[in-house]
């Protein structure tokens, strides 16, 4: 019987409070080298560093999301990177940038060449 490939994962925003918790939960699950922790912005606790790769990745940039994905065989992407309320309110085009136009990017890479992909966003 062949062996089933093992995802690749980037989890964008794994700085964040869902990411932070869910990078080490993937990582015990699928290997800590398969789970990329991708953060832009705000700097994740130090165990994210410890145990997996970390890129910086930023979703707004097709470029650099297509490399992302290029350079560690991503195959999955989960979308947690977003602005919240009190920052969004003090900068809304951010807010926008970041929640809307970076959901349709990545999604857009999505389609091209990922397997699956996720996005808690409208």
């Amino acid at each position: 019987m062949p062996s089933k490939k093992v995802k690749k994962i980037l989890v964008t925003g794994s700085a964040g409070q869902i990411g932070s918790e869910l990078v080490p939960y993937l990582r015990k699950k699928y290997g800590n080298d398969n789970v990329i922790a991708g953060i832009n912005r705000t700097k994740p606790p130090a165990y994210i560093y410890e145990t997996g790769p970390v890129v910086n990745v930023n979703i707004n940039d097709k470029d650099d999301l297509y490399n992302v994905v290029e350079e560690h065989g991503v195959d999955t992407i989960i979308n947690l990177a977003a602005i919240l309320s009190a920052t969004g309110e003090k900068n809304p085009s951010l807010c926008w940038d970041v929640n809307m136009n970076g959901t349709t990017y990545w999604n857009a890479q999505g389609k091209n060449s990922l397997q699956g992909s996720s996005t808690p966003h409208p």
